[in-house]
């Protein structure tokens, strides 16, 4: 047909040019004229005919590409001014811009115009909900050139010889890839076309993914992780200009934002944009500080919308109906009407057959509505509003849950962000049947670990049957799931020890041993350390009998097993039984390293920091120095030995070396040390070894405390701010293992502040240190407590430098000062120096509240106390004596004892001389002053000697 179209033309045109050629001639009688008129007619009219069929040809090609294409390209939903607008939360709609992500994006726009071949056809981008996998992929779809297409994919069927049929190069965005049944296919039919075909696959959990399609497996070094970006100021500029959009999109005046949002640390980019979008409807829930309360705004935002649909609906249909029609076929997969109708029946009010022109008119309603998934469940975007709705009407209607195998995936999905939804995802959970290890696989790879979820899950696994233990043995369960990990390994356990007593063959009792070992770490963390040291000891009794007559790496277990021990006798608060077990450990591991490979010296080195630290728990700080110091030497050969390797393990030596040097007061020698630490760590994060961030972290917040301890004011904040910045970053990657460290760092940077006289930041640190560690001990109540005291002490201390917070400091102090006193009367060996510590504030702020009497009652309790702790380690706790008794004498003198107010400010100084003498450099200063105030005192001029 192109053929003869182009034949036709080019005649016509030649026949019109001669045509007015010879008019031309006859009107001029000059050939010569005629027959450039000719030529130029001719090639102006060939012009004008080809950029016709030019035009043409595109626009024949470009709808021929466009319906070929068409499966990628979500439909635009029909908006009328009742509509919903929650379809903007999802990303093809979006109107705000991709925020924080430019090397990102950067990257994987290379990766799809470089067209390398070698580069590969799929990048996985993973990372948890809501933190913005799809707005990316989205904004990378927008940077591509003019030539490429791209969308969302909708059906794989036939997909990739559609685009290579197109002739242009292609961008399939793959949401969700879970769901994607036919995902292996796609990508094993999309790598035979790497110059024509780019896949984007968006996962919560690459690895998850990998497991359950093989084909992806092969694709896991080409994987973007999506962490949380910005800081607190950005996530305001943002909220900002996301509810401004919203207004403008909708075309609706713009909202009044208040000053300040407050932002939870587990929230994603999600949340920011549905608070935007509350506020920018003026919703009474634009305030809401929890996720529950906002997609319940949501969800009857939602609601209401369908209410212009009702009377086009059957008689007696009402909001209520219509959600329990909207969550049964979202629960439940329907390929068409008439199957959508048919489940309808498990409503009540629509089980009788004369109910069938309802059921359809219902079922094509809701079809309508909304889109369908890949495995045809109604899909109410985004999610956040249809998984609210979903639990809701569980809730009324927990007969819907009948089909258990069928509402589980929707189930799971909610409960990422619901946690109500818990009772009845458990409960689908027991009703998988032979299937329920696949589904404890799923809940833990899916969603997010908390405590409640973690026992509930922990009850599930008892329940599995014995026949079936292996395979989730085989599936190794996350150190977020604890509990779960406690009850897999119970199990383990009474596998291995039937085993034993079928037989008397040695590796039967091997693997119990094993099995004894990890239940104990795993009791450890959970706070069961009675039973954790039950399972260690039982353990090491196993292992010294197969060491006896076993090979040498039998030895090496034993002590590995003698470690756990001493760990969990700590825990359960006997120290000297811990103390014996370390000892006997580095023993053995001395021995071993004596005459054995280089390996066996790491193993020396671990057992010596493990046992220095705990020496120096113990206050026996010389002996632990001897350990921290042959540990740090061993692990300084090794990394001189092999550059590159250990210079991690060496660093972290010299971090706990630091700290058991400011515990011996040397602190300069700490200062040193941890100098030294934070270099070699910096070097190596700043390598990209992000793994070793937390050490880093831990460098810096000890060299922050030694500054501090120094009176180095500026230094401290510095090292301090670093440590919370990183700890900060952690946190919000892992909430589960970091919160904890990030709350001691925080009350730390509290403290550093305070020194530099920065009062409002400090107390604001302060209270979000405390807060971190009350919200903590709620998840977890038998914990935490000696952390929440901490906070609580430092808390006192910064409220007391405020004159009209000293009534809000005193109750503070006093909180502080009945939890140590609890925790020291149940293990006295501990707490002696921090209960100290904040009687002796809380004497300080009684004497500057006006309450005399009273502040010379507490701080006689804190000298005391002190001086029973300076007698035992005078080189530590002396100078802290000094200051007590300092305290002593101030409130003397103001109840007007004059006489006793000297002698105690005479003990002072003779305890400051003793210091300035061991120390003079750190403690001279100290003395001079306390020097002064006793001549003040006395009313005498004393030399200063």
């Amino acid at each position: 047909m192109k053929l003869v179209w182009r034949q036709w033309y080019v005649w016509t045109n030649n026949l019109l040019a001669v045509i007015l050629a010879i008019t031309i001639n006859l009107l001029t009688d000059d050939a010569t004229t005629a027959l450039i008129a000719f030529v130029a007619i001719l090639a102006i009219l060939q012009f004008v005919m080809a950029r016709f069929q030019g035009e043409k040809e595109y626009r024949a090609q470009q709808s021929a590409r466009d319906a070929l294409l068409r499966p990628l390209q979500p439909p635009t939903p029909a908006r009328t001014k009742s509509s919903s607008p929650l379809h903007l939360l999802t990303a093809p709609y979006s109107p705000t811009p991709l925020w924080g992500r430019t090397a990102e994006r950067r990257a994987l726009l290379k990766w799809c115009t470089d067209r390398d071949e070698g580069a590969g056809v799929v990048h996985v981008v993973s990372g948890p909900t809501g933190v913005g996998k799809s707005r990316l992929a989205r904004a990378v779809a927008e940077d591509l050139p003019d030539e490429w297409a791209s969308g969302w994919l909708l059906s794989a069927d036939g997909l990739v010889e559609r685009i290579t049929a197109c002739l242009e190069p292609t961008l399939v965005i793959v949401d969700d890839a879970e769901q994607i049944a036919e995902l292996d296919t796609l990508v094993s039919q999309a790598i035979l076309h790497p110059r024509s075909v780019r896949l984007l696959v968006l996962t919560q959990d690459a690895e998850l993914l990998a497991r359950q399609h093989h084909a992806i497996a092969a694709y896991l070094s080409q994987v973007t992780s999506l962490k949380p970006v910005g800081e607190f100021s950005d996530w305001q500029r943002w909220f900002g200009e996301a509810a401004r959009s919203y207004a403008r999109t909708l075309e609706i005046p713009p909202p009044n934002l208040p000053v300040e949002t407050s932002f939870n640390s587990s929230d994603s980019m999600l949340t920011l944009h549905v608070r935007a979008l509350v506020a920018a409807l003026n919703r009474s829930g634009a305030h809401a500080s929890t996720m529950r309360q906002l997609s319940t705004e949501l969800a009857e935002i939602e609601q209401e919308s369908w209410r212009t649909d009702l009377a086009g609906l059957p008689i007696g249909c009402d909001l209520s109906v219509l959600g329990e029609v909207v969550t049964t076929l979202s629960l439940l997969p329907a390929q068409n009407t008439h199957t959508a109708a048919g489940l309808l029946r498990r409503l009540p009010q629509f089980a009788e057959d004369s109910s069938q022109e309802s059921r359809f008119a219902l079922a094509r309603w809701a079809r309508s509505r909304y889109l369908s998934s890949p495995d045809h469940r109604l899909d109410l975007a985004p999610h956040l509003i249809g998984d609210r709705l979903v639990v809701d009407v569980l809730t009324r209607c927990p007969s819907l849950l009948d089909d258990g195998a069928s509402a589980f995936p929707a189930l799971v999905r909610a409960y990422t962000n619901y946690p109500d939804a818990l009772p009845m995802l458990i409960n689908c959970l027991l009703q998988q049947g032979n299937e329920l290890v696949a589904g404890i696989r799923t809940v833990i790879s899916t969603c997010s670990a908390d405590r409640e979820l973690d026992h509930a899950l922990g009850d599930v696994v008892t329940q599995i049957d014995p026949n079936e233990l292996k395979v989730l043995i085989g599936y190794r369960i996350p150190e977020r799931f604890p509990q779960v990990r406690c009850a897999v390994g119970l199990m383990l356990v009474n596998r291995d020890r039937a085993l034993t007593t079928e037989g008397v063959e040695q590796q039967a009792r091997v693997n119990l041993a094993n099995s004894l070992y990890e239940l104990a770490i795993d009791l450890l963390k959970v706070d069961r350390a009675d039973e954790s040291l039950v399972a260690a000891v039982e353990a090491a009794a196993l292992g010294r009998e197969l060491a006896k007559s076993g090979p040498v790496h039998r030895q090496s277990t034993y002590a590995m097993y003698l470690t756990q021990c001493c760990d969990s006798s700590v825990a359960a608060g006997n120290l000297d039984n811990a103390l014996t077990w370390a000892q006997e450990s580095t023993d053995i591991l001395r021995t071993l390293a004596s005459d054995g490979p280089t390996h066996r010296q790491q193993d020396l080195a671990r057992a010596l920091q493990k046992q220095g630290m705990l020496l120096e728990h113990m206050d026996k700080t010389t002996e632990a120095l001897s350990n921290l110091r042959e540990s740090e030497s061993i692990w300084r050969k090794r990394a001189a030995d092999r550059p590159g390797k250990f210079e991690v393990q060496h660093a972290q030596s010299l971090v706990d070396l630091a700290h058991c040097l400011r515990s011996a007061n040397q602190l300069r020698d700490a200062l040193h040390t941890l100098e030294k630490a934070a270099n070699t760590l910096s070097a190596v994060v700043q390598d990209g070894a992000d793994e070793h961030r937390s050490s880093l972290a831990a460098a810096f917040q000890g060299l922050g405390t030694a500054h501090w301890e120094l009176d180095q004011h500026q230094e401290a904040v510095e090292a301090a701010e670093a440590a919370v910045t990183i700890w900060r970053q952690l946190a919000l990657e892992e909430p589960h293992r970091f919160r904890p460290e990030l709350a001691r760092a925080v009350g730390d940077f509290a403290l550093c502040l305070s020194s530099a006289g920065q009062h409002t930041d400090a107390l604001t640190h302060a209270q979000q240190a405390a807060a971190i560690w009350r919200e903590l001990r709620r998840s977890n109540p038998g914990g935490h407590r000696a952390a929440v005291a901490r906070a609580t002490s430092y808390l006192a201390i910064i409220l007391a430098e405020s004159p009209d917070r000293r009534n809000d400091a005193l109750v503070a102090g006093t909180t502080a000062i009945a939890e140590w006193k609890a925790l020291r009367a149940e293990e006295p060996a501990l707490y002696g120096a921090e209960l100290a510590f904040a009687l002796r504030n809380q004497g300080t702020t009684l004497l500057s509240a006006g309450e005399r009497d009273q502040a010379l009652i507490t701080c006689n309790e804190a000298a005391t106390l002190w001086r029973s702790l300076s007698d035992a380690r005078p080189e530590r706790h002396a100078p802290q004596y000094a200051v007590a008794l300092g305290t002593v004498a101030a409130c003397l003198s103001a109840l007007g004892r004059t006489d006793d107010a000297i002698e105690a400010q005479r003990n002072a100084v003779r305890l400051w001389r003793e210091c300035a003498q061991r120390d003079p450099e750190l403690y001279e200063s100290s003395y001079r002053s306390e020097w002064d105030l006793l001549n003040r005192l006395t009313g005498e001029v004393t030399p200063f000697n």
